[in-house]
C-alpha cells in the first residue's frame, strides 16, 4: 500500500492532527527565517513540489486506459452522498480539497505582498481551479480517471481554503510579533 491511499484510509482525527501539525511548523519556519533571502526558494520549492505532487497523484500514478466519463453534473457526488447511494462521497470530496490545500497555502505565501489579501485569493482560487480543470483533462485524454465538475469544485475550494488558512496564519504572526514587542513595556 502506497503513501498516499495509506493517507486516504487515515481516520478523520489523524488527518486534522497533521493538518494542524504541518501549517504549525510552516508557521514556526516562517516566523524564524521570513526575512532570509532563502526562504523564498524554499517555500517555491515546496509549492512547486504540491503542484507536481496533485498530477502525481491524479494522473501519473493511475493505471491508463480506463473506460472514463465525463461527468458534468455539478455537486453529483453529494446528492449521491446525501441519498444513501454513495457514503464513500463525503470522504472522497474532502480529499479532493485537502489535495489542493497546499497549492493554495504556499501560493498564498509566495505572491507579492503588494498585491493585497483579495487579488492573492482570487489569484489563487483562480488559478486552482484552472489547474483542476488541466488535471481533469489529462485524467480523460490518459484514461485514467472519470473528468469530473465536481472534482474540479472541490479542488477550487481546497485552493481557497488553503490561501484563507495562510492568511489567518500570517494574521496570527503579526499578532504574535505585536505582542512581543509591546512585551515588558507598561500598559496602563
Amino acid at each position: 500500500m502506497d503513501f498516499t491511499t495509506q493517507f486516504y484510509i487515515l481516520p478523520w482525527r489523524d488527518i486534522l492532527l497533521l493538518l494542524f501539525l504541518a501549517t504549525i511548523l510552516f508557521s514556526v519556519l516562517h516566523l524564524r527565517f521570513r526575512t532570509r533571502s532563502w526562504w523564498k526558494v524554499i517555500v517555491g520549492l515546496l509549492w512547486l513540489t504540491a503542484v507536481l505532487g496533485i498530477l502525481y497523484i491524479t494522473v501519473l500514478k493511475r493505471e491508463k486506459g480506463m473506460e472514463c466519463q465525463v461527468l458534468l453534473t455539478p455537486f453529483r457526488s453529494w446528492k449521491l452522498f446525501f441519498s444513501g447511494e454513495q457514503q464513500e462521497a463525503f470522504r472522497y470530496n474532502l480529499m479532493n480539497m485537502i489535495l489542493f490545500l497546499p497549492y493554495g497555502f504556499l501560493g498564498f505565501a509566495l505572491l507579492p505582498r503588494e498585491w493585497g489579501t483579495g487579488r492573492k485569493l482570487a489569484a489563487l482560487a483562480l488559478t486552482g481551479c484552472l489547474y483542476s480543470v488541466l488535471v481533469e483533462v489529462l485524467q480523460y485524454r490518459l484514461q485514467c480517471g472519470e473528468a469530473e465538475t465536481d472534482d474540479v469544485i472541490h479542488n477550487t475550494v481546497g485552493a481557497f481554503a488553503g490561501a484563507v488558512l495562510s492568511w489567518a496564519e500570517g494574521q496570527v504572526l503579526v499578532w504574535l510579533r505585536r505582542r512581543k514587542k509591546g512585551k515588558g513595556a507598561y500598559h496602563a
